[in-house]
C-alpha cells in the first residue's frame, strides 16, 4: 500500500483505520492488532482523536528540546521530551505525533486535511526519530542509488541536494530518500535504507526536466510550497559507496568535484540533532568512521549560476567512472 492510499476512518475514540504497512527509514510500520513476530525494526502506529492524545500526553514532567518559530514569532515545530512516554513532535496544522521512548510505538492525531500534507510532518520528523530511537542513524542528505550502491548529497540547506537527487532520479537513477538518510554499520561498510516515498522540488527545477523524464518522479500529489512528488524508492539497502559535499564556490569558479580525506565532514550533518544521548552519539561516530574506511567523499564546487541539473550530470559522469 502506498502512502498516499493511506485512509482515516475515525472510529468511536478516533483510532486511526489503515495504516501503513511498508518500511521506510528501517522501520516497517505496522497495525495496532499485529502480531509480536512481525520481525525487524517495527513501530506500532496509532491514530487517535486529538482528545485522547491529551489525556495521553498529559505530563508535567515534559520539557521543550526544539523551539522553532517563524519571524514574527508562531510556532513553526515543537518536540517535547518526557523520559517515561517518549517525545511529542507537533506543528500547526500537520499534527501531533508522540513517540514512544524506545521508538517501538508512535501516536498520532492529525487534522483532516489531505494526507499527503499533513504527512510532511510525519515523514521528516516523527518516523526519522523512531528510527534513531531504535538504533539507526539518520543524516540531513538526499541520496539516489547507481549501479546498486547509493550515493548521497550532503549540503546546507538550499544548496541543492534535493535537486540535484531529482534530476539524477530523472536520468535513470533510482530513488532512496530525499533529505533524511537513514544508515547503519555492517560488516563491510554502511548501508543505507530507503526513505518515505516522498521528493519536494522547486517548480523551476520541474520544468527543467523534459516531460517524458518526469514519470521518473511518480505521480504529483500536489503543490504546498514546492511539487511534491511520489517516487518509487528502491527496493531494500543499499551499501553507501561515495558521498558527495555540495558546497557554494566563488563567482569565478568552474563547477568540480574534488576527492577528500576529512570524515569528519560527516560529523555535521546529522538529523534530529536534538536528541543527544550517549547510545546516539557513539553509533553517530561509529557511522561515520566506518564510513570514512569503507567510502570515498568528494566535494562538488557550485558556483552560482550553476544549475542543479548541471550538477547532476558532472556527479553522474563522475559517479559513473568511479563505480565502474
Amino acid at each position: 500500500m502506498a502512502l498516499a492510499d493511506v485512509t482515516l476512518r475515525r472510529e468511536n475514540e478516533g483510532l486511526g483505520g489503515d495504516l501503513w504497512d511498508r518500511s521506510a527509514f528501517g522501520i516497517t510500520l505496522v497495525r495496532p492488532d499485529a502480531s509480536d513476530d512481525a520481525g525487524g525494526r517495527t513501530a506500532t502506529w496509532l491514530h487517535v482523536s486529538p482528545r485522547k492524545l491529551d489525556s495521553i500526553w498529559d505530563s508535567g514532567r515534559a520539557h521543550r528540546t526544539v523551539d522553532m518559530r517563524f519571524p514574527d514569532g508562531k510556532l513553526f515545530m515543537a518536540v517535547e521530551h518526557d523520559e517515561l512516554l517518549g517525545y511529542m513532535v507537533r506543528a500547526p496544522r500537520f499534527g501531533r505525533h508522540i513517540v514512544a521512548a524506545e521508538g517501538r510505538r508512535i501516536t498520532s492525531a492529525v487534522p483532516r486535511i489531505a494526507p499527503w500534507r499533513w504527512e510532511r510532518l510525519f515523514l521528516a520528523q516523527v518516523l526519522p526519530l523512531a528510527a534513531v530511537l531504535q538504533g539507526l542513524e539518520v543524516f540531513h542528505a538526499s541520496a539516489v542509488a547507481l549501479a546498486d550502491r547509493a550515493i548521497a548529497f550532503v549540503g546546507t540547506s538550499g544548496v541543492g541536494k534535493t535537486s540535484t537527487a531529482a534530476h539524477l532520479v530523472a536520468r535513470g537513477a533510482k530513488f532512496v530518500t530525499d533529505d533524511v538518510l537513514a544508515l547503519e554499520t555492517s560488516d563491510d561498510g554502511v548501508v543505507a535504507y530507503p526513505g518515505a516515498p516522498r521528493l519536494a522540488i522547486d517548480a523551476a527545477e520541474v520544468r527543467r526536466i523534459p516531460v517524458q523524464a518526469r514519470e521518473q518522479l511518480g505521480p504529483l500529489l500536489g503543490t504546498f510550497e514546492k511539487r511534491q512528488f511520489a517516487p518509487t524508492p528502491v527496493e531494500g539497502a543499499r551499501r553507501l559507496s561515495l558521498v558527495y559535499f555540495l558546497q557554494r564556490a566563488a563567482a569565478s569558479q568552474e563547477p568540480r568535484i574534488v576527492e577528500v580525506d576529512e570524515p569528519r565532514r560527516l560529523l555535521g550533518a546529522p538529523f534530529i540533532p536534538h536528541l543527544r544521548s550517549p547510545a546516539r552519539l557513539v553509533r553517530h561516530l561509529d557511522v561515520c568512521a566506518k564510513l570514512a574506511r569503507t567510502g570515498r567523499t568528494f566535494v562538488v564546487d557550485v558556483p552560482p549560476g550553476c544549475r542543479a541539473d548541471d550538477v547532476a550530470e558532472l556527479t553522474l559522469e563522475h559517479a559513473g567512472g568511479v563505480l565502474l
